[in-house]
């Protein structure tokens, strides 16, 4: 956090929230005014972030939506039930309907012909 500038009087400060593990601090802007009016002012207020830290990982439909920046993640993640879908009919045509992320699907026939 930074602030500077000349010809302003601070009214309220600026602060920051309190800084709690797995989630980002929050800052709250100050308030200003000119000192002497008519006369040149400059002011400026800046705040810089990071990023919440996820404290844990989950799967959501498939896909996993945030990572710990802390370390090495490995995860994997099936299809989500429902979705991944297939059909042979009498004809032996086939209907495959894809899943999400990370399923796969394989479709077969097998046609026997025995001449006696």
């Amino acid at each position: 956090m930074a602030v500077s500038g000349s010809n302003v009087t601070l009214g309220t400060a600026p602060s920051l929230g309190t800084l709690t593990p797995g989630s980002a601090v929050g800052y709250t802007p100050g308030a200003y005014s000119v000192t002497n009016a008519g006369d040149a002012f400059s002011y400026s207020e800046s705040f810089i972030e990071g990023d919440a830290t996820p404290s844990s990982i989950t799967v959501t439909a498939g896909v996993v939506p945030a990572l710990p920046i802390f370390g090495s993640t490995l995860t994997q993640a099936g299809g989500v039930a429902g979705t991944l879908a297939g059909t042979i009919d009498t004809g032996g045509a086939l209907t495959i309907v894809a899943g999400s992320a990370g399923t796969s699907a394989v479709a077969q026939v097998i046609q026997e012909l025995t001449i006696k």
